[in-house]
Protein backbone atom coordinates (compact mmCIF):
# COMPACT_ATOMS: atom_id res chain seq x y z
CA UNK A 1 0.00 0.00 0.00
CA UNK A 2 1.24 3.47 -0.87
CA UNK A 3 0.17 6.48 1.17
CA UNK A 4 0.98 9.69 -0.69
CA UNK A 5 1.21 13.04 1.09
CA UNK A 6 0.59 16.36 -0.64
CA UNK A 7 1.08 19.98 0.39
CA UNK A 8 0.22 23.48 -0.77
CA UNK A 9 1.07 26.97 0.41
CA UNK A 10 -2.45 28.05 -0.50
CA UNK A 11 -5.46 27.78 1.77
CA UNK A 12 -7.94 26.68 -0.87
CA UNK A 13 -6.34 23.54 -2.36
CA UNK A 14 -9.01 20.96 -3.13
CA UNK A 15 -7.48 18.36 -5.43
CA UNK A 16 -4.02 16.83 -5.70
CA UNK A 17 -3.83 17.84 -9.36
CA UNK A 18 -4.42 21.54 -8.61
CA UNK A 19 -1.57 23.64 -9.95
CA UNK A 20 -0.30 24.80 -6.52
CA UNK A 21 -0.40 21.33 -4.94
CA UNK A 22 2.88 19.39 -4.77
CA UNK A 23 3.66 15.84 -3.69
CA UNK A 24 5.43 15.97 -0.33
CA UNK A 25 6.41 12.30 -0.20
CA UNK A 26 5.06 8.82 0.28
CA UNK A 27 5.03 5.93 2.70
CA UNK A 28 4.92 2.34 1.46
CA UNK A 29 4.00 -0.75 3.50
CA UNK A 30 3.23 -4.41 2.76
CA UNK A 31 -0.37 -5.03 3.83
CA UNK A 32 -0.53 -8.79 3.52
CA UNK A 33 -0.87 -11.75 1.23
CA UNK A 34 -2.89 -11.49 -2.01
CA UNK A 35 -5.76 -13.72 -0.87
CA UNK A 36 -6.25 -12.27 2.62
CA UNK A 37 -9.61 -10.71 3.45
CA UNK A 38 -9.90 -6.93 3.44
CA UNK A 39 -10.21 -6.93 7.26
CA UNK A 40 -6.80 -8.61 7.51
CA UNK A 41 -5.22 -5.87 5.39
CA UNK A 42 -5.68 -3.14 7.97
CA UNK A 43 -2.95 -0.50 8.21
CA UNK A 44 -2.56 1.90 11.11
CA UNK A 45 -1.22 5.32 10.11
CA UNK A 46 -0.11 7.81 12.73
CA UNK A 47 0.75 11.43 11.92
CA UNK A 48 2.52 13.73 14.37
CA UNK A 49 2.56 17.37 13.33
CA UNK A 50 5.49 19.42 14.60
CA UNK A 51 6.43 23.04 13.98
CA UNK A 52 8.76 22.16 11.08
CA UNK A 53 8.11 18.47 10.37
CA UNK A 54 5.40 15.86 9.92
CA UNK A 55 6.35 12.46 11.34
CA UNK A 56 4.41 9.56 9.80
CA UNK A 57 4.32 5.92 10.89
CA UNK A 58 2.49 3.08 9.13
CA UNK A 59 2.12 -0.37 10.72
CA UNK A 60 0.48 -3.48 9.27
CA UNK A 61 -2.14 -5.34 11.31
CA UNK A 62 0.28 -7.95 12.63
CA UNK A 63 2.80 -5.30 13.65
CA UNK A 64 5.44 -7.14 11.65
CA UNK A 65 6.16 -4.25 9.30
CA UNK A 66 6.62 -0.68 10.45
CA UNK A 67 7.57 2.21 8.18
CA UNK A 68 8.55 5.67 9.38
CA UNK A 69 8.83 8.87 7.39
CA UNK A 70 9.73 12.41 8.25
CA UNK A 71 8.63 15.31 6.08
CA UNK A 72 10.44 18.59 6.67
CA UNK A 73 8.73 21.85 5.80
CA UNK A 74 10.79 24.18 3.64
CA UNK A 75 10.69 27.93 4.02
CA UNK A 76 8.49 29.89 1.61
CA UNK A 77 10.22 30.62 -1.67
CA UNK A 78 12.50 27.57 -1.54
CA UNK A 79 12.67 24.84 -4.14
CA UNK A 80 10.15 22.56 -2.41
CA UNK A 81 9.61 20.17 0.48
CA UNK A 82 12.31 17.75 1.62
CA UNK A 83 11.59 14.14 2.55
CA UNK A 84 13.62 11.67 4.59
CA UNK A 85 12.86 8.00 5.15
Amino acid sequence: MRIIFYCTEGTDGKFVDDQEVKQLGELSIDIGRPFQSVEDKTVKVTLLFGATHIYATATNREGTEIRNCEFKFECAGSSGPATTE
